[in-house]
């Protein structure tokens, strides 16, 4: 905002004071906006004579020092969040390998997210600077790239010629990296909280957005974190006018906003605002304060030769805005929702300044001093009433979910804390029996473990308490771990039934082998032992027979034949 705003400030029309913009041009270090911050950057060239200095600002070495560097943060964002991933799971395989690195994985693809927000207005400023070039010594006469063949200049740094090598390079290494990480940003911050959204009731989504809350405070689950449910935590389900004070909701110890009024709630009322109707409402404020960032860089960058349409484009983006957040007041908290509001105030006041600048108004406070005063007191003022409202909601506003904690434990005490160890002993458990072989999987203290937390439901679903959802996920995945591992147990316990069936199988099976056995077992022992005789003895009397010859044959053969028959009786 501040980079467009100083664009808007330094038209060769009729710029705004110098003054102001100087003493302002801090603010651009946010958006990491290094040209700006230059020694020739629009702010600090303002005023000079000389002629080298774009009104815009100049940089040299542009390409080394500012856009490359800014560019190669779109790639980092890319490869952290496609890449890093895919390379992180197949380190290791296993659900033990999986459970030891799904936190740290979720950690990372939230941080990545968390960048990506915030260096989308950077990227996108020097992606945008790279495609706008000069054509001849006039600095009004803008161009894209497509005038690169006809001997223009880089708008940023005219000592590089639009058609050179390193000029193409740079837009080959930048842009299209810049271009699919603004995109996917925004795909994957809508379809995230899309996916999250359970309920299209606000008071119900509001109760499952808090239950998921609370479990991550108390560490019973990661769900919070992987949903990113952080995405969509700070707004609403669906905007529009709700009014102060909590209410608890009817039947259950959860703590939401209602009523009519220009503040909102936790819930938004009945009342839905401007644009803040169907879908995911304003769950999807982070989107559209992404298209609304990079709709001022493309306003800054693609129409600055134009300064009048420039201005009145710049001044209906920055009013569109601000009227939606007014109507829709996203915020869950009333004090964020004053502090948004009283922030926007002063962006369009700003807006407006500009904007009359641009369209050549003439009046009184847009001469020179008198118009700086006018910002620095207008901005100073509304400073002022921020930082006045981020100590006051310190102090006199708690966390939706904070307050959800704060009755359950003033209606449950202590049973709320045997729930909370019921639920985290039986993670732990899960997780163990999952981990074991199956046939060391301790069902009995499965079973045991089963009757404690249906106690805790049974207690939990009497009073109608947020924890009941809590418990019966537990308890119903505790049921289908115990279905289905039971069976293959070494600790379960005898079952009378299956016992029996034991037993009537053995006399079938006895029967069956005994009417497949070729012989008793006892005879085959015998007649194993007498082979093992014979064959014995042939071997003792074989040098007996060889001397015998051949007239001895036959009374081999007789002997053979008498031995058989002593086998016979035997």
């Amino acid at each position: 905002n501040a980079t467009s705003h100083h664009r808007l400030s330094t038209t060769p029309i009729n710029p705004n004071p110098n003054q102001w913009l100087r003493r302002s041009h801090w603010v651009v270090a946010v958006n990491l906006d290094l040209l700006s911050l230059s020694e020739h950057g629009a702010p600090a060239v303002l005023g000079k004579s000389n002629l080298g200095y774009s009104p815009w600002g100049e940089m040299e070495q542009s390409l080394h020092r500012y856009a490359l560097p800014v560019g190669v943060l779109s790639w980092l964002l890319i490869i952290g969040y496609f890449i890093v991933p895919l390379v992180w799971s197949a380190k290791g395989t296993g659900y033990a390998h999986l459970i030891r690195n799904i936190r740290r994985l979720h950690y990372f693809r939230s941080g990545v997210l968390a960048l990506a927000y915030v260096l989308c207005v950077p990227c996108s400023l020097a992606a945008a600077r790279l495609l706008v070039c000069t054509r001849g010594d006039d600095d009004d006469d803008i161009s894209s790239l497509g005038g690169a063949w006809s001997g223009a200049r880089l708008a940023m740094d005219p000592s590089v010629p639009c058609d050179s090598g390193a000029h193409l390079a740079a837009v080959v290494a930048v842009v299209p990296a810049t271009a699919l990480a603004a995109v996917a940003t925004i795909v994957i911050f809508y379809r995230t909280v899309q996916d999250a959204v359970v309920y299209d009731s606000p008071t119900d989504h509001n109760k499952a957005l808090q239950r998921s809350e609370i479990e991550w405070e108390l560490e019973l689950n990661d769900d919070w974190l992987v949903t990113q449910s952080w995405l969509m935590s700070s707004f609403r389900r669906i905007g529009g006018a709700g009014i102060g004070g909590s209410v608890w909701v009817a039947g259950w110890d959860c703590v939401c906003g209602g009523g009519t009024g220009i503040w909102g709630g936790c819930c938004g009322g009945d009342g839905e605002g401007w644009l803040g109707s169907g879908g995911g409402g304003t769950l999807h404020y982070r989107v559209l304060t992404l298209v609304y960032k990079l709709s001022l860089v493309l306003c800054y960058t693609g129409l600055r030769s134009h300064p009048h349409v420039q201005g009145s484009l710049f001044w209906a983006i920055v009013l569109a805005m601000a009227a939606y957040t007014w109507s829709s007041q996203p915020y869950r908290c009333h004090w964020t929702n004053a502090l948004s509001n009283v922030a926007h105030v002063v962006l369009v006041i700003n807006a407006s300044m500009s904007f009359l600048t641009c369209v050549d108004h003439n009046s009184a406070l847009l001469v020179g001093s008198r118009q700086s005063l006018f910002l620095i007191y207008a901005n100073s003022l509304g400073l002022f009433v921020m930082v006045a409202i981020v100590f006051a909601s310190s102090a006199l506003e708690s966390w939706p979910a904070s307050l959800t904690l704060q009755r359950l434990l003033e209606s449950h005490g202590v049973e709320l804390w045997e729930w909370v160890a019921a639920v985290r002993e039986t993670r732990i458990l899960v997780l163990e029996c999952r981990l074991a072989p199956a046939m060391q999987v301790p069902i009995h203290v499965v079973e045991e473990r089963l009757s404690i937390l249906r106690d805790c439901w049974v207690q939990a679903k009497t009073r109608d308490s947020l924890f009941e959802g809590i418990l019966n996920e537990c308890l119903q995945e505790l049921a289908e771990l115990h279905e289905t591992l039971a069976g293959g147990s070494m600790y379960s316990p005898p079952d009378a039934e299956r016992l029996r069936i034991m037993q009537e199988g053995a006399g079938r099976l006895r029967g069956w082998y005994d009417s497949k056995i070729l012989m008793a077992p006892r005879k085959r022992r015998i007649l194993n032992k007498l082979l093992a005789v014979r064959f014995l003895s042939s071997g003792a009397l074989g040098g007996e027979g060889t001397r015998r010859g051949g007239a001895g044959g036959r009374g081999d053969e007789d002997a053979g034949g008498q031995e058989g028959g002593d086998i016979e009786q035997a």
